[in-house]
């Protein structure tokens, strides 16, 4: 999902694009319905893309030249079947009307209520999102949405509510949907710090697991680099119990730093802490080819706990020992490395109650685990 903000922006250009043919379109068409059917043809041969609007347009033209429109649906990509690419409950996008006689276009906040986004990759691995996020496309051809897409430094903020997101991988089998999608920020572009917020609930449809997910700090994004700085980031998140409740056991990562280069595919975070009950740790972490072939490195050290207090707080049944007093201290501290399928812990030193244990644990395949180690006690 490389670029899923920018395409955000892509899908807010593509809805500002509407604005524009309107202001267009509205000294010669006054009738609502007529100014639907101009802008489902300008946007059909903007994007080659389908648009439907069922619900009620209204327009306003000073100072800002906007729209809020309901009902609206965009037609996915071809060779992506019927459903739409994205659908639209409510939304309201503005443009100041005296940047647009300069050939610029400077939006106020855009509010998207009740959005519902498919993204898809098919066996092949074509997606049905290049066109709109600015990537081009595979003939070569010059990209539409690359002329429609709006200057970052233009948006005076975003603001997403009630959504649901869903990403199917059909090349390699991952299928995630995002629920109850929340995110705000403040304005963007221009170098600025914005604050940013994310909530959502997060389901891997694939494997039956669904998580509450948190996410708030202040950001520094930079669009056209793929460059996204957080500071004192906090996030956070809670797996769902088979009843549907929400479980006790959160794990909470904070962050005074946390840099992602998409473009260079990296991300640093040189301090953090985590949360998960009673366990408390903190370290630092740094990753590559985040996106196609994630591989990381960093260190750890888990302060001292209870792993049988632990075992009851994540609900689970402790391990039977003839000493009732074993498994009651343990702290460690150790270096890591790994990617997407094996873990190495090269430097580990753990102190269990009365013991300490040092040596190399090797840990491959996390589906069907093998594990090596060599350890001195």
């Amino acid at each position: 999902m490389k670029g899923f903000l920018k395409l955000l922006l892509g899908l807010v250009g593509t809805v500002a694009l509407l604005v524009v043919i309107a202001a267009i379109a509205l000294p010669l068409i006054y009738d609502t319905e007529d100014l639907k059917r101009v802008l489902a043809r300008e946007m059909q041969e903007q994007t080659g893309r389908e648009l439907q609007i069922d619900g009620p347009l209204d327009f306003s033209v000073f100072p800002w030249l906007a729209i809020e429109v309901q009902d609206l649906s965009l037609g996915n990509a071809p060779g992506f079947g019927e459903r739409p690419f994205a659908k639209i409950g409510a939304a309201r996008v503005g443009v100041a009307l005296v940047p647009l006689f300069r050939k610029q276009i400077a939006v106020d906040e855009v509010i998207l209520d009740g959005l519902e986004l498919a993204l898809t990759v098919n066996a092949q691995g074509i997606n049905n999102w290049d066109d709109l996020s600015g990537a081009g496309d595979a003939s070569g051809q010059p990209d539409t949405a690359e002329a429609t897409t709006i200057s970052s430094r233009r948006i005076a903020g975003l603001n997403i509510r009630d959504a649901e997101i869903e990403f199917n991988d059909q090349s390699t089998g991952d299928h995630y949907r995002l629920s109850d999608f929340f995110m705000k920020t403040g304005p963007i572009g221009d170098g600025r710090p914005l604050p940013f917020e994310l909530s959502a609930l997060f389901e891997d449809l694939a494997a039956g697991s669904v998580t509450d997910v948190t996410f708030a700090a202040t950001a520094t994004l930079d669009l056209e680099q793929e460059r996204y700085a957080f500071e004192q980031a906090k996030f956070s998140l809670n797996p769902r119990q088979a009843d549907g409740d929400s479980g006790a056991a959160a794990i909470r990562i904070e962050s005074p730093r946390m840099v992602a280069d998409m473009a260079a595919q990296t991300l640093d975070m040189e301090q953090f802490s985590l949360n998960l009950a009673s366990l408390s740790a903190s370290g630092n972490l740094s990753a590559k080819q985040i996106v196609d072939k994630p591989a990381f490195q960093g260190s750890i050290t888990i302060r001292e706990f209870s792993p049988r207090a632990l075992m009851r707080e994540l609900k689970m049944e402790p391990i039977a020992t003839t000493d009732a007093d074993a498994l009651g201290r343990v702290t460690v501290q150790k270096t890591f490395t790994g990617d997407g399928t094996s873990l190495h812990l090269p430097d580990l030193d753990m102190n269990l109650d009365q013991s300490r244990i040092s040596g190399d644990v090797k840990v491959r395949n996390f589906n069907q685990p093998r594990i090596g180690f060599t350890l001195n006690v």
